[in-house]
């Protein structure tokens, strides 16, 4: 792929020095969230496979105080459950441009044709998670404070966008906004940023 982030390369990987410039839309919750993503599923997982070795070796041993298999059992197909959703499925960066929707979760990204894209809103039973639904499936989001604007703004850049955002997501926005934290440097604000590059 000949785009990179940050800065534009030709198809031969060299720099580009047109002054084309990319209009650009981008959501995003803090910059390490990918990382804390990531290390607290490999030390639960971790946890995991030595709770199950455990539970394996005293039950094979008729030890009383290994952890019971069922317990290993239940835990380990929570740290599945948890590593399909935050790892795979719950989005937590998304960036508009030449397009294009890009997105990131905790383990896996991805590309859509802004044009695939038929909504944006928050699920109806959960209004803490947002949704973007496409011609081939859906990606959830972490909504933050500025998901609401995010999402009309979509709706007003491409009009085929059908903006779903209901007031109770518009009211947690709200909320989320005034009891988010200020720390100096934004290390864990959240991110809503539209412009040219």
């Amino acid at each position: 792929m000949w785009f990179q982030f940050g800065e534009r390369r030709s198809l031969d990987g060299t720099h580009d020095h047109r002054t084309v410039t990319s209009h650009y839309l981008r959501y995003s919750l803090y910059s390490f969230f990918r990382l804390q993503i990531r290390l607290t599923l490999v030390i639960f997982g971790v946890g995991a496979v030595f709770l199950d070795v455990a539970a394996v070796a005293g039950f094979r041993a008729g030890n009383a105080q290994s952890p019971p298999l069922a317990f290993a059992a239940f835990f380990t197909l929570m740290v599945l459950w948890v590593t399909y959703w935050f790892g795979f499925r719950i989005a937590y960066w998304l960036e508009v441009r030449d397009g294009q929707l890009f997105w990131r979760a905790g383990i896996r990204s991805g590309t859509i044709p802004i044009q695939a894209v038929t909504s944006i809103g928050a699920l109806a039973l959960l209004s803490g998670v947002g949704v973007i639904r496409t011609a081939n499936g859906q990606i959830y989001l972490w909504p933050t404070k500025y998901f609401p604007t995010f999402a009309d703004r979509m709706g007003q850049l491409y009009p085929h966008i059908e903006v779903k955002v209901g007031k109770l997501a518009r009211f947690n926005a709200r909320l989320q906004g005034t009891l988010t934290p200020k720390l100096p440097g934004g290390r864990l604000s959240m991110i809503y940023e539209e412009g040219d590059d």
